[in-house]
């Protein structure tokens, strides 16, 4: 994931053809840092019982990538399965759990940041790294992204729709929807707003003095799309 400078957006999400080339491009790289074999798509597809034309087809989006072969692309890649498809994690979650995927809403989990370090946390994922040392999680039922993160409202900027204490999941792959609460870096501050578009937000506090829209400067971000909110008991 990247950040788009333009609009201050991450980008969208990559289609799971997308995601298995990105894949093969990192264990290049790895592989060639560790001075050995060069990986190629002929190599990758004896590792993994195929053809190289079907390695290709599916790395360009020309042949379906049913599960088992993203498991197998995602042991030969040594990468995560989510790395390839968070679909077919998501499901193998949920199996694994216990829970119906009958539905098009898995169930899932989502790291909780918290603390003093949530700034610092959220900038580092939004340049596309992965948090270290976050070990709490939430359960989020909403259908999300692999890249989704939970927080904690501070303040009363958006009661009564965001009381302080309610927990919001956000997908940090996704952007926000006008007329919808988001999330936003605002300079040292995680800020919690209504997306108005085109570079405005807005508080829902009546209490707050006017104006309550505000325009992102180029430092400011958003985040991503809030897709679940809920009261913390």
């Amino acid at each position: 994931m990247s950040l788009d400078i333009t609009s201050g957006y991450t980008k969208t999400m990559k289609t799971d053809y997308e995601r298995l080339a990105s894949a093969f491009r990192k264990e290049q790289i790895r592989r060639e840092e560790r001075g050995e074999t060069p990986l190629t798509q002929v190599g990758l597809a004896k590792e993994i019982n195929l053809t190289q034309t079907a390695v290709s087809k599916m790395m360009t989006g020309a042949m379906d990538l049913p599960m088992p072969r993203v498991l197998e692309f995602a042991e030969a890649l040594n990468c995560p399965v989510s790395d390839i498809s968070p679909s077919v994690a998501n499901q193998l979650q949920a199996a694994a759990e216990g829970l119906s995927v009958a539905s098009k809403i898995a169930y899932k989990t989502a790291k909780k940041i918290t603390g003093k370090d949530v700034v610092d946390i959220l900038k580092l994922i939004l340049k596309g790294k992965k948090p270290k040392n976050v070990e709490d999680f939430e359960h989020c039922g909403a259908d999300h992204g692999p890249n989704t993160y939970c927080l904690v409202v501070q303040g009363d900027a958006m009661s009564p729709i965001l009381p302080p204490g309610t927990l919001v999941f956000v997908d940090t792959d996704e952007k926000p929807e006008v007329g919808k609460p988001c999330v936003i870096l605002k300079g040292k501050k995680v800020v919690f707003a209504t997306w108005k578009g085109d570079d405005y937000a807005g508080f829902e506090n009546d209490e707050y003095p006017t104006p309550r829209v505000f325009a992102l400067s180029k430092n400011d971000a958003v985040v991503g799309k809030i897709v679940e909110a809920r009261h913390s008991f």
